[in-house]
């Protein structure tokens, strides 16, 4: 397997990604809840998100793609079939983070980021009543959830990395292609000297504690509409910058977090 930066084009094959390895994911399933009865919906709106997830200055996509010594690859698949990607997010002001904003400061990057802003609002525009397949409830709820979690523990790091999105088709689970997109991200941090963090679903919770991330907080975040029986958890998990992790080791502490304040 080969891992690379996306591009626009490989958008068609990202969303066969996302919807094939994300098909089974509780938090996914939740909030569109009504993907099922508007698959279309789902597709329009999540690849319009995806293209624009690309285009972002402050992010890295990333993509794995199959090669020729895969020998687990399908018949069918050709090589170059994508298999998983990541989106990785720089946040901060240190130089590390102004120099990846600006590998995407170019005009045709501008350009980019201008016509995704200007479909989204077309978009609003045409369909005022907005997307059908998701559940507008639940999904203020992940909105509201997701802000308190940032406000909880990722507002202590003035820099960090972020891991906002990992997917793997459900055909390549298990071959070591999320454990790719993830060492880049932690790889990198460790050289710039700062934390990773991600908000994990229960079944993403292995693959990140395998890769050193550690639990913010033993408790769960429930997010839940109230009045309603149907709720989904996750975790908030955090893997400390490398000196950090030197520094507790130093101490006799064992692995644990330390702000950085």
């Amino acid at each position: 397997m080969k891992l690379r930066e996306a591009s626009p084009r490989d958008l068609p094959q990202i969303m066969e990604v996302l919807l094939e390895g994300l098909v089974d994911d509780p938090m996914f399933d939740w909030t569109w809840r009504y993907r099922h009865q508007y698959p279309w919906d789902n597709y329009y709106y999540w690849s319009l998100r995806i293209n624009s997830m690309i285009n972002n200055a402050g992010v890295v996509f990333l993509v794995v793609e199959l090669d020729e010594a895969d020998k687990f690859r399908d018949k069918g698949d050709p090589i170059g079939t994508l298999v998983s990607f990541v989106v990785w997010k720089r946040t901060g002001e240190d130089e590390h983070a102004k120099r990846r904003r600006s590998l995407k400061a170019g005009i045709l990057n501008m350009l980019d980021r201008t016509v995704n802003t200007l479909q989204d609002y077309s978009m609003t525009q045409h369909y005022p009543e907005g997307r059908r397949d998701a559940d507008y409830r639940r999904w203020a709820v992940l909105k509201k959830g997701v802000k308190a979690v940032d406000a909880t523990y990722f507002t202590h790091y003035q820099n960090f990395w972020e891991l906002e999105l990992l997917a793997t088709h459900r055909k390549y689970r298990r071959h070591g292609a999320a454990t790719m997109l993830v060492e880049w991200g932690i790889g990198l941090a460790d050289e710039e000297g700062v934390p990773c963090c991600v908000i994990s679903s229960p079944m993403g919770k292995p693959v990140y504690e395998n890769n050193g991330f550690v639990l913010a907080s033993e408790e769960k975040w429930v997010f839940q509409v109230k009045g309603e029986e149907e709720k989904v958890e996750c975790f908030v998990l955090i893997r400390s910058s490398k000196n950090e992790r030197v520094l507790s080791a130093e101490t006799g502490d064992g692995y644990m977090i330390v702000s950085s304040l």
